[in-house]
């Protein structure tokens, strides 16, 4: 007993450590290659150095993934070591997630001692959206654990005045940048900042060291970009989703900008373009539409299905479980409020626009609301890690508060105050109004305010404590945070009535009861004991936990949505289940259904079942957890008879099969480990063949059979039209599982092609082309 009394700090951080590791790794033997995007990547780079540096897609080298290296250069490291598996790729980022609470520990307890160190950790290890995005094969959470480590050595550049520790610092925070770009630098105007007024060396000499620490920066940030953009054309892959085949211009244009401006989904499509449908193409009752962009290019997205019940995806899922709203995508045949269909038989589909790239119904593109002061608020950020930032901001005014000389502290500890003020409220600060005016980002890309948040928390449950144990109105700023910040948690709840029937209540009591007992006693002027009002304290923090708790459950409730995590009621639908609107018939939200070895399964019955019979089967739901990736493909159902016949039918040519996006692309290497050319990278917009390219390589022996069609069209109509005038259609039934001798085919079971559902597709021989 007195060993824990005497480790009390190393045995709590054990168990918070255990408790970030269960969130973050159970199940993910459950979640298949979860993105698959990445998944096919992973594949392809572990069996070549080149693919392997150049993050290739695909093992032929054709395209890369529009994200910089580290975190796939780590998921392809554990994938060789541990031999490549859903749960092997998926690891490092649950690991990383673990090792971000355990350096923000390190961290706050070096300034604020061990009682701060503790309750930053686990309201780290308690931020929904933080781990929900462990549980995936995404960039995020290595993103975050180089974030943390980057603040790690600025706080002891800061302190130390030392410029190999600000170089340490840009060193990792540059690394970072090599994880996800520009995304890293949102907190580098706090660590610039936090070292340049919190240091106590000369004026000259932080000026100096800053900029000594800004060329490092930039040469470590760009120095993988130079060498691929360096590279010749012909000797690298392709970057996807650049519109000049350079690394530089795919970072600081589709991953950069244009996530500030919201104006481009991927490639060539635009967030706030419109989609016209033309008269005479049927309406959403459900005979399928042949959209066009806002330059009257046909988008290739016929789709012909059933009519069937719509399903209302809101973000609260009343149904006995909202894993059921990722197994009913595509069922709906209602567009939802903000599809504006403009008037008349050719109507304008508009994404977005001024409104952030929202559908005008405050949810957003990608279901991120309406740019604004509150948007950190909303039903559609809220729940993701917005939960204790009320108390974040509050700790950044009490930090403030304390630098005052007249609260009599040291000059070096006014210092540490203003250093973390800075460091950690400067980050919280910079990346709410990032995301507040942002246009094109998902949900799950706030996983980088977690720590900053968390951490402020940790600082401000002990400084106001503090503060809270003297005189003055100074006094009132612990009760009077946790007043408010329980306030804003039980109207946010107000957004899953379900929820809120059970959690308001517990809200109200463990946080209302004891903070009215702590104002009461400061208004009537009697002082609590220190163990009494300590533990109103702790009742308040722990029933303020409560609802991140349960959030943060919830992706081991109803598995993740892996291309497009989120946490909260919604986590199992997806992007769907927040839309807040039903989703049109042509937005498929193909099923991803997966296996617990990643094999695929077929999942295209289910998609034709009446929506409320699967609400029925809770076991069914349990083992396979549909996942929606917005309509951006169905890796998971591999076309099996497609596979078989172009493996069959291989002659030595180097590709299998040209597609024409990567979502196409990746069931297929995925399943053979064969490359596989997606002709227009991960839109399916990117112009990489051309004419003269193509019959070069078909000369060569390098391609035999191309697939025309699929809802994201082609990436050059020049190019498909050179492959139906030299190509020879092959009969369908050869090749899609069915007995129809048609050479097109339109079943939902070959693919799960596009952004506007399934259409038809043929595939052609062009051997005969000499």
């Amino acid at each position: 007993m007195s060993f824990l009394k005497k480790q009390w700090n190393r045995f709590s951080l054990a168990l918070i450590l255990l408790l970030t590791g269960f969130l973050s790794i159970w199940g993910i033997w459950d979640e298949g290659y979860g993105n698959e995007f990445y998944a096919a990547c992973v594949k392809s780079m572990i069996q070549s150095w080149h693919n392997f540096f150049f993050v290739s897609f695909d093992p032929g080298g054709f395209v890369t993934v529009d994200k910089p290296p580290v975190s796939l250069w780590f998921q392809a490291l554990f994938a060789k070591v541990l031999g490549f598996s859903g749960w092997s790729i998926i690891l490092p980022e649950a690991l990383a997630a673990v090792g971000s609470v355990a350096l923000l520990y390190i961290i706050v307890k070096r300034h604020f001692g061990k009682a701060a160190g503790l309750i930053s950790a686990l309201a780290l290890a308690l931020s929904p959206i933080f781990i929900a995005v462990s549980k995936t094969n995404n960039m995020d959470s290595i993103l975050i654990f180089f974030m943390v480590l980057a603040t790690w050595a600025m706080m002891h550049a800061a302190d130390k005045g030392k410029l190999r520790y600000l170089i340490l610092s840009v060193v990792i925070l540059g690394v970072a940048y090599n994880t996800k770009t520009l995304q890293a630098f949102l907190i580098l105007p706090a660590l610039y900042a936090g070292y340049f007024f919190a240091t106590n060396i000369k004026w000259k000499k932080r000026f100096w060291h800053l900029a000594v620490a800004t060329v490092v920066l930039a040469a470590v940030s760009l120095s993988w970009s130079i060498i691929v953009d360096l590279t010749p054309a012909s000797q690298r892959p392709y970057v996807d989703n650049s519109t000049n085949n350079s690394e530089l211009e795919l970072a600081f244009g589709y991953n950069g900008i244009q996530r500030l401006t919201g104006q481009s989904v991927g490639g060539g499509m635009r967030a706030g373009g419109n989609f016209n449908m033309p008269s005479g193409n049927t309406d959403a009752n459900g005979q399928g539409f042949d959209w066009q962009d806002q330059n009257g290019q046909a988008a290739n997205t016929r789709q012909n299905s059933t009519t069937s019940n719509s399903t209302s995806l809101n973000s609260d899922s009343n149904t006995s479980d909202s894993r059921d709203s990722s197994r009913q995508m595509g069922q709906s045949r209602e567009l939802p409020e903000g599809f504006e269909m403009n008037g008349g038989a050719r109507g304008n589909m508009t994404f977005g626009g001024n409104n952030g790239g929202g559908m005008n119904n405050g949810g957003g593109m990608f279901n991120t609301g309406s740019k604004g002061v509150f948007r950190m608020f909303s039903e559609s950020l809220g729940g993701q890690d917005s939960w204790l930032l009320p108390f974040a901001l509050f700790t950044i005014l009490a930090l403030a508060l304390k630098m005052r000389k007249k609260t009599g502290e040291d000059k070096d500890t006014r210092r540490k105050l203003l250093l973390n003020a800075i460091i950690w409220g400067g980050s919280v600060i910079t990346i709410c109004v990032w995301f507040s005016v942002a246009g094109f980002f998902h949900q799950y890309y706030l996983a980088t305010i977690a720590p900053f948040i968390a951490a402020l928390v940790g600082i401000g449950v002990v400084e106001m404590w503090k503060m809270y144990k003297k005189d003055g109105l100074t006094s009132f700023m612990l009760p009077l945070s946790l007043a408010v910040t329980a306030a804003v948690q039980i109207a946010m709840l107000t957004y899953y009535p379900t929820w809120a029937a059970v959690l308001i209540p517990i809200v109200a009591v463990a946080a209302g009861i004891p903070t009215v007992i702590l104002f009461a006693a400061k208004l009537m002027h009697k002082k609590l004991s220190a163990k009494t009002a300590g533990i109103c304290v702790a009742v308040v923090i722990a029933g303020l936990l409560v609802t991140p708790a349960i959030w943060s459950y919830t992706p081991i409730m109803y598995g993740s949505n892996a291309s497009m995590p989120v946490a909260g009621p919604t986590s199992g639908s997806g992007m769907g289940g927040g839309m807040g609107g039903n989703m049109p018939t042509g937005f498929t939200g193909q099923n991803r259904a997966n296996a617990n070895d990643g094999k695929s399964t077929d999942t295209s019955e289910s998609n034709s079942t009446d929506s409320s019979s699967s609400s029925k089967d809770d076991s069914a739901r349990s083992t396979d957890r549909s996942r929606s990736s917005f309509g951006f493909g169905s890796g998971s159902n591999a076309n099996s008879p497609l596979i078989n016949f172009l493996i069959k039918n291989n002659t030595g040519e180097k590709f299998l099969v040209a597609v024409p996006d990567a979502s196409t692309a990746e069931s297929i290497i995925l399943a053979t480990g064969k490359p596989v050319m997606a002709i227009g990278g991960f839109s399916g917009s990117d112009n990489i063949l051309t004419v003269s390219s193509l019959s070069e390589m078909v000369k060569k022996g390098e391609i035999k059979y191309y697939m025309v069609g699929g809802n994201r069209g082609n990436s050059s109509d020049e190019v498909t039209a050179w492959v139906k005038e030299h190509g020879k259609a092959v009969s369908s039934s050869l090749w899609s599982g069915t007995a129809s001798t048609d050479t097109t085919s339109t079943s939902d079971a070959n693919s799960g092609f596009g952004i506007m559902g399934n259409s038809s597709q043929t595939l052609y021989d062009l051997s005969s082309y000499k």
